[in-house]
C-alpha cells in the first residue's frame, strides 16, 4: 500500500510541477504580449501622427523621419513574436518531454498492475478469481481478500484513468499551442508584409525628399536671380534719386548764383551812382546856394523766397515752395494712402527680412511689398505728384517713380506703362498694367516701394489697408 500512495504523491507532485511551469510560460507569454501590445499602441500614434503632417520640404523630411521610425517599431513587434514564438516552442519542447515522462510512468504502471494481478494468481496460477476468494480458511480472510483485490483495482483504473487524462490533457494543451504557433507565424508574416510596405513607402519618401531637394535647389537658383534683380532694381531707383537729388541741387546753385550776380550788380550799380553824385556835387558846389539832397540807393528786387529750393536735411533733394508743401502734406497722409492696387489683393511678401514662403530655412530681405491684384491688374497713384522716371529693369520689366516732395513711391512690374516723365498726376490715377505674362512667379504682382530721401520705408505703415 506505502507503494501505491508513493506513486500517488509522485503523479501529484509531476502535475503540480506541470502546472507550475504551465502558469510561468502563460506569465512570460503575457508579459510578451504586453510589450508588443504597447509597441502597436506606439505604432498607431505614429499613425496619427504621419496623417497630419503636410507635403513641403521639411515636412516631407519629418514624414522620413516618421516612416523610419515605424519601420523600426515594425521590427521591434517581429523581434517580440519571434521571441513568443521561441518561448511556445520552448513550452511545446517541455510539454512534450512531460508527455513522454508520463507515458512512460503510464507504461511502467500498467506493467505493475499486470505483475501485481499475476501474484495475486501465484498460489493458484489456473484458478480464477472467485477460487480465489473461495480458497481463504475463513470468512474474514475470503473478505479481506475481496476488499484487498477491489481497493487494488480501483486504485489502478483510477490511476489508468487520470494518466489517459493527463496525456488527453497535455496533447490537446499541445495542439491549442501549436494553433497559437501557427497564427504567430501567420501574424509574423503580416508584419514582415508591412514592414515591406514600410521601407518601399521609406523609398518613395527619400524619392521625394530627393526631388523636393531638387525643387528647393531650383528655388535657391530662383531667390539669387530674384535677389540681383532686385539689387539691380533698387540701384537704378538709387542712380534716379542721386540724379534728380544732384539736378535739384544744381539747380539751387544756379539759383544762387543767380541771386550773388544780382546782388553784385545792385551793389555796384549802387556804387557807381553814388560816384557819379558825388562827382556831380562837387563840380556844381561853387554855384550851388543850397545842399541839394542825395539820390535814393537803387534797390532791386530779389528772387522770390518761395521759389527758393533748399533741403530738409544735409544731402537731400532740394525743393522748390511747392514741393515742400506737396510734402509736408504727403507725410500728413501717413496710414491713410490708398492701396495701389483696386479690388480683392493678395501680400505675398513684407518689406524687410523675413522668411522665403517656400524654403523654410532662407530668408530674403526686400525693399519693399508684394502685391497681387486677383481682379483689376492695373497700378494706381497713392497720392499727387510728378512722375520722375520711367525705366525698364531685367525681372521686373517696366517701373515709374512718382516724386512727392522728398518722398517718392515706386511702382514694379508693369507690363504696359500710361503716363510720361515730368506728367503731374492725382491720387488715385492709373500709371499702367501689372505683368500677367503667364509662366513668371510675379504673375500678377505689382511690387511697391517708398522711399524718404534715400532711405527705404515700410509702405504697409503709410497705407490705409
Amino acid at each position: 500500500m506505502k507503494r501505491w500512495i508513493y506513486i500517488l504523491l509522485c503523479l501529484i507532485c509531476l502535475s503540480w510541477t506541470a502546472d507550475a511551469q504551465q502558469a510561468k510560460k502563460s506569465k512570460q507569454l503575457r508579459r510578451l504580449e504586453t510589450q508588443r501590445q504597447s509597441v502597436l499602441n506606439k505604432i498607431k500614434h505614429t499613425d496619427r501622427e504621419l496623417k497630419r503632417i503636410k507635403k513641403d520640404t521639411e515636412q516631407e523630411q519629418k514624414r522620413l523621419k516618421l516612416v523610419r521610425q515605424q519601420v523600426s517599431q515594425r521590427k521591434e513587434v517581429i523581434g517580440i513574436l519571434g521571441n513568443e514564438i521561441s518561448a511556445l516552442q520552448t513550452q511545446i519542447d517541455s510539454l512534450g518531454i512531460h508527455i513522454r515522462h508520463l507515458s512512460s510512468r503510464e507504461a511502467m504502471l500498467l506493467k505493475q498492475y499486470a505483475g501485481s494481478l499475476r501474484a495475486l494468481q501465484h498460489d493458484a496460477p489456473q484458478t480464477d478469481r472467485l477460487l480465489f476468494l473461495l480458497s481463504a480458511r475463513s470468512f474474514d480472510e475470503a473478505y479481506q481478500r475481496q476488499r484487498f483485490i477491489g481497493q487494488y483495482a480501483r486504485a489502478s483504473q483510477k490511476i489508468v484513468r487520470e494518466l489517459k487524462q493527463t496525456r488527453l490533457g497535455i496533447e490537446q494543451t499541445q495542439r491549442t499551442i501549436n494553433d497559437n504557433q501557427k497564427e504567430k507565424k501567420e501574424l509574423l508574416a503580416l508584419r514582415d508584409n508591412e514592414k515591406k510596405e514600410l521601407e518601399r513607402e521609406e523609398g518613395k519618401r527619400e524619392a521625394n525628399v530627393q526631388n523636393l531637394k531638387g525643387k528647393e535647389k531650383k528655388l535657391a537658383q530662383q531667390l539669387e536671380q530674384q535677389r540681383k534683380q532686385a539689387q539691380r532694381l533698387e540701384s537704378q531707383i538709387q542712380a534716379q534719386i542721386a540724379a534728380e537729388i544732384a539736378r535739384a541741387e544744381e539747380e539751387a546753385r544756379r539759383q544762387q548764383a543767380r541771386r550773388e550776380a544780382r546782388a553784385k550788380a545792385r551793389r555796384e550799380a549802387q556804387e557807381k551812382a553814388r560816384k557819379a553824385a558825388e562827382a556831380k556835387e562837387a563840380g556844381d558846389a561853387k554855384s550851388r546856394t543850397k545842399p541839394q539832397p542825395k539820390p535814393a540807393p537803387i534797390d532791386e528786387p530779389d528772387d522770390e523766397p518761395e521759389s527758393e529750393r533748399r533741403s530738409a536735411i544735409a544731402g537731400g533733394y532740394a525743393m522748390n515752395a511747392e514741393e515742400r508743401k506737396l510734402s509736408g502734406s504727403f507725410a500728413q497722409n501717413r496710414g491713410r494712402l490708398p492701396m495701389p492696387v483696386r479690388g480683392r489683393y493678395e501680400l505675398l511678401r513684407r518689406f524687410g527680412r523675413q522668411q522665403h514662403a517656400s524654403l523654410k530655412r532662407v530668408e530674403v530681405v526686400s525693399g519693399g511689398i508684394d502685391l497681387r491684384a486677383h481682379a483689376d491688374r492695373h497700378a494706381y497713384a497713392v497720392f499727387s505728384g510728378i512722375v520722375s522716371s520711367v525705366f525698364e529693369t531685367p525681372g521686373y520689366r517696366n517701373s515709374v517713380i512718382v516724386r512727392h516732395g522728398n518722398y517718392l513711391t515706386v511702382y514694379a512690374n508693369l507690363a504696359a506703362v500710361s503716363v510720361h516723365v515730368g506728367q503731374r498726376i492725382s491720387t488715385g490715377q492709373k500709371l499702367g498694367t501689372i505683368d500677367s505674362s503667364a509662366g513668371s512667379d510675379r504673375t500678377g504682382v505689382l511690387h511697391f516701394q517708398l522711399w524718404h530721401e534715400r532711405t527705404k520705408q515700410d509702405p504697409l505703415p503709410w497705407l490705409k489697408r
